[in-house]
């Protein structure tokens, strides 16, 4: 049994298995996407109960690392969905131009025609109506 015990006469299996739990607690977190973050409550009762334990330092800092690399793939996620939604948004911009453009050139088609079409007529009038003027008149 003495063998079980620290320095401080802490039971040593106890606290490994303390920590065995926390690191699966943690890996089934990560492995639902960072969803099993563990509460602030929970947080700093468990960091209150290691400073007087004199837990080291060094587990503070692995809890530290795993924090920031959910952290960090959660930053990537975010990343990637808002590059995909500002493909999205420009892919979408480049539809309204294209729409847009199609739009000013069936317009444009339309006002040439309807131009082409007065002018036409226009010249069919002038040249009737020349005619018909030039054309000598019989009075009897």
């Amino acid at each position: 049994m003495a063998a079980n015990l620290s320095k401080k006469g802490e039971n040593i299996e106890g606290k490994e298995r303390e920590r065995e739990r926390e690191r699966e607690r943690e890996r089934r977190g990560r492995e639902r996407g960072g969803e099993g973050r563990e509460r602030e409550g929970e947080r700093k009762e468990r960091e209150r109960r290691e400073s007087e334990s004199g837990a080291g330092s060094r587990e503070r800092g692995e809890r530290w690392r795993a924090r920031e690399r959910v952290k960090g793939v959660e930053r990537a996620r975010e990343e990637r969905e808002g590059s995909a939604l500002s493909q999205r948004a420009r892919r979408r911009d480049e539809r309204a131009e294209r729409a847009s453009a199609s739009l000013a050139r069936k317009t444009l088609a339309l006002y040439l025609s309807l131009s082409l079409s007065l002018a036409s007529c226009s010249l069919s009038h002038s040249l009737s109506l020349s005619l018909s003027l030039s054309s000598p008149l019989s009075l009897s």
